[in-house]
C-alpha cells in the first residue's frame, strides 16, 4: 500500500516531532476528520491503529522515517524506513481501504495527514495488511 500526504511547510516539524499513528481509512475523511471514514471495530475487531516512531532526529533506538530528503525542485519530505503491519483482519467480510491516515493518538485524535493510496486494497478475512518501506511519503510542497 503507497501513499503520499502533503502537508504545509510550517505544519512539517512539528508533526513530524511527535508519535504519529498510521491508519487505515475506508474513504477520506475530508478535513472534518469524519472517523466514520476509518475502518470499524465492528468490521474487522482486530484492527489498531499501528504507531510510528518520531522523526530521527529524536533519540529513538531505529527511527521510522528517512531524514528529510529534497525529492524535487519545490518538494522535501520523509519515507518510512520499516514496514508498517496491521493486525490479521478476523472481521466476517472483506475491507477495501483507499486512504492512508496519519494521527496523534492512538484512538481519535486530530487528524495530521491524510493520503489516497495508489491502489486501493481489499482485504479478505483472515488476510493482513502492510505498508511496505517506502510506501508511506511525508512531503511538502
Amino acid at each position: 500500500m503507497t501513499a503520499s500526504a502533503f502537508f504545509k511547510p510550517q505544519a512539517l516539524a512539528l508533526q513530524l516531532s511527535q508519535i504519529t499513528h498510521v491508519a487505515l481509512l475506508k474513504v477520506d475523511p475530508g478535513d472534518d476528520n469524519n472517523l466514520m471514514a476509518e475502518v470499524q471495530l465492528n468490521e474487522w475487531p482486530a484492527y489498531t491503529r499501528i504507531p510510528v516512531a518520531a522523526h530521527p532526529y529524536w533519540t529513538e533506538p531505529m527511527p521510522f522515517w528517512t531524514e528529510v530528503t529534497r525529492f524535487s525542485d519545490d518538494e522535501w519530505g520523509v519515507e518510512n524506513m520499516l514496514q508498517v503491519n496491521f493486525p490479521q483482519h478476523d472481521g466476517a467480510a472483506d475491507v477495501s481501504v483507499s486512504y492512508i491516515g496519519y494521527y496523534d493518538a492512538p484512538v481519535g485524535g486530530n487528524l495530521l495527514a491524510r493520503a489516497a493510496m495508489a491502489t486501493p486494497k481489499t482485504i479478505h478475512p483472515g488476510d493482513g495488511a502492510a505498508c511496505a518501506v517506502g510506501s508511506l511519503h511525508l512531503r511538502v510542497r
